[in-house]
């Protein structure tokens, strides 16, 4: 299986990377603003994305399309920025979001 992840481009983690983790193993990292591409992915894989202490949801991959392309994002974007605060502390496992690319 093959996985293509994109990270937009958010003002709030700019000059930071995420680390992508798949099965709880560390895969690599993706800057700001960028595309990474992963081939071999086990069919039932779980993939996870972490900065410092914050994480994202863990999204599960269980499926037979050869293809999958996720997008990364943080979730303390617009006018949740005031919250930033709440993010990193209460909110540290939603700090970002994993979704598929539609």
């Amino acid at each position: 299986m093959k996985l293509k992840l994109d990270r937009g481009n958010y003002y709030i983690d700019k000059l930071r990377d995420y680390k992508i983790f798949i099965n709880d193993e560390f895969y690599g990292v993706i800057a700001n603003d960028s595309t990474l591409f992963f081939e071999n992915i086990p069919k039932n894989s779980t993939i996870q994305v972490k900065v410092d202490w914050c994480t994202s949801n863990k999204y599960h991959v269980c499926t037979e399309i050869q293809n999958i392309e996720l997008c990364i994002e943080p979730t303390c974007k617009g006018w949740k920025l005031s919250l930033w605060f709440l993010y990193i502390t209460l909110f540290r496992n939603q700090y970002m979001r994993i979704s598929s690319k539609k």
